[in-house]
């Protein structure tokens, strides 16, 4: 079994390097590519905010269907057809002469086809881990951001030297390496499992990180929540995601208009893939470290941290005069981005019952989403209507309202969980 878990490990740590530097391409890189297609912001903020919108309002019907499956070992043949779905949109987009509207269309749903997998790359750790398989999240998490880290700096190059259509093709590269890893997982039993620590047989091996603890099987009954009755039963929890949904929302307005902010100092795509390898390279460690971070800090804290690391990175962006102080912003990307990933897995465990894994997982991701989704409008938009400054100072202003949301809710979300226990 030693050996099978070695193997699955490796898969997984694949499924994160392959997704992230497929999600690189055409999400980081989508404002670059339109925009050197030769649309405006304010078009570009409409298709970008159309496939994280869409990917929002599909996420949940999504983690009801996948709740409802007995046999959860569907899940990488769930992803598989996410990404066929991608990939088809994207040749299309790149070898067929289209309208403007379906290639809109059509971009709107690459993304928001790829964008429904985050989710499940989540899902897929918890399952196998609560199926004997120990699965570190951290690790293949930190390696997934070197590896995004390296595609920005491979598109971001190959676009300058080659043109952006490269773009698509490396992008639908990536997806077919994807597609086959997913086909190498392992099928188990399809009994619905869950597995709660045993501390008496663990002893101090145990953690507070479920991937890391030692489990005893019991077979329960799978259930699955409609939305409303979700909704009612974790409504702290909820409330504390819109938090969480504004601070994604100056997120994305950066990340994905990086490359406005740089050719307002002389830079261009390849200055877009230096500043997002900067960020990716100094975020792996955080991501691998994360763990440690959180049961030493504590998810309430940690969110804290995002957001006021998030308000300085805003500042240096607005005041950034040279290339430089663009990458000096990106350095923040240690305590922003880097701990949201895991803050939101941890956030969701501490927050969420086992029988609920899937959908609070998703509703995590859909909701953020989401604020990416009105990120890439406003963004987009917003450059189109007042300028590059005014969108960063709107943006943040609602990063603070996020901020402010969060040290109010999160700790009656899981104060609330406590007392259904």
């Amino acid at each position: 079994m030693a050996t099978e878990k070695k193997s699955l490990s490796v898969k997984y740590t694949f499924t994160q390097v392959l997704f992230w530097m497929a999600y690189c391409c055409i999400t980081s890189f989508g404002a670059t590519y339109l925009q050197a297609k030769g649309y405006e912001s304010s078009f570009v903020g409409i298709v970008l905010f159309g496939g994280s919108m869409l990917s929002f309002i599909l996420q949940m019907p999504f983690a009801t269907l996948a709740d409802k499956t007995s046999d959860r070992d569907s899940l990488p043949i769930i992803m598989n057809c996410l990404c066929i779905a991608s990939f088809i949109c994207m040749m299309i987009i790149r070898f067929v002469d289209i309208p403007v509207v379906v290639f809109a269309v059509l971009y709107i749903l690459a993304i928001a086809f790829l964008d429904m997998e985050t989710p499940l790359t989540n899902s897929i750790y918890v399952f196998y881990s609560n199926h004997g398989y120990r699965i570190n999240y951290e690790i293949p998490r930190g390696i997934g951001a070197i590896a995004y880290g390296l595609a920005s700096l491979l598109v971001g190059y190959a676009m300058k030297g080659l043109g952006a259509d490269i773009m698509p093709i490396i992008s639908c590269t990536f997806m077919v390496l994807f597609i086959i890893n997913n086909l190498t997982f392992p099928k188990v039993a399809r009994e619905a499992h869950t597995f709660i620590p045993d501390l008496k047989v663990c002893g101090e091996e145990c953690n507070t990180n479920p991937a890391d603890q030692c489990y005893t099987s019991q077979t329960q009954p799978a259930k699955s929540l409609s939305l409303a009755q979700f909704f009612a039963k974790y409504k702290w929890y909820c409330i504390s995601l819109l938090g969480m949904m504004m601070m994604a929302l100056f997120h994305v307005s950066m990340e994905n208009y990086l490359i406005n902010i740089f050719e307002r100092v002389g830079g261009d795509s390849s200055n877009v893939g230096v500043a997002l390898f900067i960020a990716t390279a100094l975020e792996a460690p955080t991501i691998a470290l994360s763990a440690k971070i959180l049961d030493k800090v504590g998810t309430y804290k940690v969110w804290i941290i995002i957001g006021i690391s998030f308000v300085v990175k805003g500042i240096i962006f607005m005041s950034a005069g040279s290339i430089a102080m663009v990458y000096l912003g990106q350095v923040l990307q240690i305590t922003t981005y880097s701990l949201i990933p895991p803050a939101q897995v941890r956030f969701s465990n501490e927050c969420v019952g086992e029988e609920d894994m899937v959908k609070g997982q998703s509703t995590s991701t859909a909701i953020y989403s989401l604020g990416c989704s009105l990120g890439n409008l406003l963004g987009g938009v917003l450059i189109s209507l007042v300028g590059l400054n005014s969108m960063i100072a709107i943006c943040g202003g609602l990063n603070i309202l996020g901020l402010i949301t969060m040290i109010i809710f999160v700790p009656k979300a899981k104060k609330s969980l406590a007392n259904t226990k």
